[in-house]
């Protein structure tokens, strides 16, 4: 027996009025879509510009960054993960520091500043590298004669990264010692004070005041050559490297504990340390209170110790007067340390 449905043609597929009419709002909308969008796919294909593709896929960056041979993905990857570090994990530092191992220069780059950020951030870190096979290693970069990293003119930006890490590491007590007896730490210390950025020159000298910190330290940084680098940092008169540079003299010569001051005094006298001292009090006076209190305070101590070296203060003091003014007109404690350098020099005549 034949099916109704069969007897009327379309039956099957039959639709109400109001479906139709849904279904033509539908076509025609996705029809309008097509029109509106082809224009601008062509627009966009033919405008943009190489600089906002990535070189890797070619595709649009929806957050466009600037690219070095592709090299920045993997630094950005370096700082993702350790911004998901919550916690210090020995494993990742170490892989960090065989990075800094490679012959890569990315490797190396990109393993320093994640090392300087995480040392920077999370002061278990600091502890943890605080031994003397993890300063080698982070060190090598700057240790290599020849390293990539000097041919193309980035030591800069690793001996800033490094000397800061080498900064952070050397806060916390119990890593003092092991830090100032590797052999490489205060030469290459030394050696960014000559030709670091000005922040890197910063570093340095205050890398050098807390390793001071520790008594044995101070005879080994010495004898190393640090105070001849840190009288001239001082001499340059730049107010971001004056007050590390000041208080890394201060430690090797007047700290605490002096039992550096004779050999320290030595080499300030043999590097014309006196004379800086004193043009830096005659410059700064009236423009640097803390300056011209951190010369007072290494003087009065270098001549307490130092006889000849009060004759140069003196002989300075009669032709212009600096001592006088600083016991008149400086701050609470470079008039007193001023006003006790004079007496000290009314006592030898």
């Amino acid at each position: 027996m034949a099916n109704p449905e069969d007897s009327n043609p379309g039956s099957r597929n039959a639709e109400t009025p109001a479906e139709l009419k849904k279904e033509r709002e539908i076509e025609t909308t996705d029809e309008a879509i097509r029109i509106v969008s082809s224009p601008r796919e062509l627009k966009i294909k033919e405008s943009a510009p190489k600089e906002i593709k990535c070189p890797i896929s070619a595709e649009i960056m929806g957050d466009p960054v600037v690219v070095a041979s592709g090299q920045i993905a993997n630094r950005i990857k370096g700082f993702i993960d350790a911004a998901m570090i919550a916690s210090s994990d020995q494993g990742y530092l170490d892989s960090l520091l065989d990075n800094m191992m490679s012959s890569s220069l990315s490797d190396q780059k990109s393993s320093a500043e994640i090392l300087r950020w995480l040392t920077d951030e999370s002061p278990p870190n600091r502890d943890l590298l605080g031994n003397n096979e993890a300063v080698s290693k982070m060190l090598e970069p700057l240790a290599v004669p020849g390293n990539a990293c000097l041919d193309l003119h980035l030591q800069g930006d690793i001996q800033g990264d490094i000397i800061t890490t080498v900064l952070n590491i050397s806060l916390p007590k119990g890593n003092k010692k092991v830090v100032a007896e590797n052999p490489r730490v205060i030469p290459l210390i030394i050696d960014a004070l000559r030709t670091g950025t000005t922040m890197t020159k910063r570093n340095a000298a205050a890398a050098l005041s807390k390793l001071s910190e520790l008594d044995s330290n101070r005879t080994l940084i010495v004898e190393c050559g640090a105070l001849g680098p840190l009288i001239r940092l001082v001499g340059e008169g730049n107010p971001e490297t004056m007050a590390n540079g000041y208080a890394a003299m201060y430690m090797l010569c007047c700290g605490p504990i002096t039992n550096t001051l004779p050999s320290a005094v030595e080499e300030m006298g043999r590097m014309g340390a006196v004379a800086c001292l004193l043009k830096i009090m005659r410059k700064r006076g009236n423009k640097d209170s803390n300056a011209v209190e951190s010369c007072t305070v290494i003087l009065f101590d270098i001549c307490s110790y130092d006889k000849d070296e009060l004759k140069e203060v003196q002989q300075e003091e009669a032709a212009k007067g600096t001592i006088s003014r600083v016991a008149l007109r400086g701050t609470q404690s470079a008039r007193r340390k001023a006003t006790g350098i004079l007496e000290m020099g009314n006592k030898v005549g």
